[in-house]
């Protein structure tokens, strides 16, 4: 930076100032350069971009921009010497090592004698500042393209409120609201009651800080009242301090694969003809039955049936009208008994009930007899024809007879055919041999 001697002694005055003002500038972490006109490079405070000082002192200050920035460098020099105005820009750099650095700049006139003679140039050093504002823009791309995709349905919600401030089109299309209608309901609202506990604690964890993100499988409830299946993935947002800005969830609707495997799961447990549990849901409910008997000290009755006239009415009319005919006796069984007793298709003509709970053998045998005196009733056939059937039912009780599953629906089957020997057509009740 040239100063102007005037005498010896000032001079060597100004020499020294000169010499400690440049150790000053060149401690300073930002760059400056003084400029003329033209844009020479006339002082520099330190090197920059990988450059020695003695490198760059004379020469053009565009040579270290890109192209592209040339002429927005250019126009502000013009406007410094022209106007007196200080101006800003950014320009990025490129180091002799391939480096890519981010500069802010600012050009201010120096003044003499009511004119502008140079131009001090300082350059702050932004790429830090830089490489995280790209980041931002390159998460915020990544979010937006991500928040638009037709198939996940995306939302954010303020942390104090719990309420949606932002939710995309796939997830009005989820939930059956439109947009303005979402953004004023809390994600609470729209849970399913059972799932609202769970989810509630999974969100508070997270604003204790003890987490940060949480998945989980839960139910939403749709505008038209109807229950939506969703897996949702939450993801929270903090600001310096820590604390929970916003949260971030992103919400997949699993009800149509729910409903799939529901159907699967009914199908492996029902029978296919008459829609009666199977064996293996049988055998569950069997199981939880004396679960609680031992807990309760209560009983249970179990009772194995086969129907005696079933396969000459099969041979007659074919196995359509035989099929038709099981599923009217599995309706007929079912209206003997309550809903909280089973009901179920061993296969073939024999049916099991389980009655959980009992209080007595005679209720189980009333309830038999019940079952015994329906299905001795006419059936209603094809084409007008009727079906008179009997059948054989053995009872055997919790925990009189056995205490476990496989035992007790073997005594059953013993005291059925114990039925069957004394002439078919009745209720016997187990007797240990």
């Amino acid at each position: 930076m040239p100063i102007e001697r005037r005498n010896p002694q000032q001079a060597i005055g100004r020499r020294k100032l000169e010499s400690t003002l440049r150790n000053i500038l060149s401690s300073m972490e930002d760059v400056i350069l003084e400029l003329d006109r033209d844009g020479n490079i006339l002082f520099m405070s330190k090197a920059i971009a990988g450059y020695d000082i003695q490198d760059i002192l004379g020469r053009d200050f565009c040579d270290w921009a890109p192209e592209s920035d040339h002429a927005t460098m250019r126009a502000a020099l013009e406007k410094v010497f022209t106007s007196g105005a200080t101006t800003w820009y950014q320009t990025q750099n490129t180091t002799d090592l391939g480096a890519v650095r981010w500069y802010e700049s600012r050009l201010s006139p120096v003044m003499r004698d009511d004119a502008v003679r140079s131009a001090i140039l300082i350059n702050l050093d932004i790429t830090q500042r830089k490489q995280i504002e790209l980041e931002a823009e390159k998460q915020a791309y990544l979010i937006q393209l991500f928040y638009n995709l037709p198939f996940i349905g995306m939302t954010i919600a303020e942390p104090s409120t719990r309420r949606w401030i932002q939710v995309n089109d796939k997830i009005c299309e989820i939930m059956g609201y439109r947009r303005e209608e979402l953004l004023q309901r809390t994600w609470e609202s729209l849970t399913h009651p059972d799932d609202l506990a769970m989810s509630v604690h999974e969100y508070e964890c997270v604003m204790r800080s003890e987490s940060n993100s949480y998945s989980l499988e839960k139910r939403f409830l749709h505008k038209s009242g109807s229950v939506i299946h969703t897996t949702v993935d939450v993801h929270c947002a903090r600001n310096a301090q820590g604390e929970p800005d916003y949260f971030v969830a992103t919400i997949q609707d699993i009800t149509a694969r729910k409903l799939q495997e529901a159907r699967i799961h009914h199908m492996a447990h029902h029978d296919l003809l008459t829609d009666l549990p199977n064996r293996t849901l049988l055998s569950d409910r069997i199981s939880q039955s004396l679960l609680i008997a031992k807990r309760n000290g209560s009983g249970f009755a179990t009772l194995f049936m086969d129907l005696d006239n079933f396969k000459p009415v099969n041979d007659e009319y074919g196995h359509a009208t035989g099929d038709l005919l099981l599923k009217a006796v599995a309706q007929r069984i079912q209206t003997c008994v309550r809903a909280s007793d089973t009901v179920a298709r061993m296969g073939g003509d024999e049916f099991v009930v389980l009655l959980a709970p009992v209080e007595s053998k005679a209720q189980a045998v009333q309830v038999a007899e019940k079952i015994h005196a329906a299905l001795a009733e006419p059936f209603e056939l094809l084409d007008g024809h009727t079906a008179l059937i009997s059948s054989s039912i053995g009872i055997a009780m919790y925990p009189e007879h056995a205490d476990t599953e496989d035992a007790l629906v073997r005594c059953a089957d013993n005291a059925m055919y114990a039925a069957k020997a004394a002439g078919r057509d009745c209720v016997v009740v187990y007797i240990a041999p």
